[in-house]
């Protein structure tokens, strides 16, 4: 879901510029209520979407300005995959007790012939 807002005066734009952290990852509600002539809300507003915010854009063209902020359903997140890559300190988080990872950096680092090349050919 896109939400979109236009904005006139081109100096407003600095008051939506701030952190990511302010709004990635936060709740997006969009409530539903029609109007009437002059724009008075008819009856209560009900909740017709959710999500979580995600990535932001501002754009400028001449005097005028538009935001535009990128939500995903909760849903979105069941899509992505998992990293597949573990350290040690997200193995000690789930498993305090295993030590496989402690030298997985050093394994790395260093690396090592197990077997000789002559010893594989027999």
């Amino acid at each position: 879901m896109m939400f979109g807002l236009n904005v006139t005066n081109v100096s407003l734009l600095a008051l939506a510029l701030g952190t990511v952290e302010d709004y990635r990852g936060r709740a997006a509600k969009l409530y539903f209520c029609p109007l009437d002539e002059n724009g008075v809300l008819i009856d209560t507003p009900e909740l017709c979407w959710r999500g979580i915010m995600d990535v932001m854009s501002i754009g400028v063209d001449g005097e005028e300005g538009q935001i535009t902020l990128k939500c995903e359903t909760s849903a979105y997140g069941i899509k992505r995959r998992a990293s597949l890559r573990l350290n040690a300190a997200q193995q000690k988080q789930r498993y305090p007790t295993d030590t496989g990872f402690d030298y997985l950096t050093d394994l790395i680092a260093n690396p090592q012939m197990w077997l000789s090349k002559k010893f594989q050919q027999i």
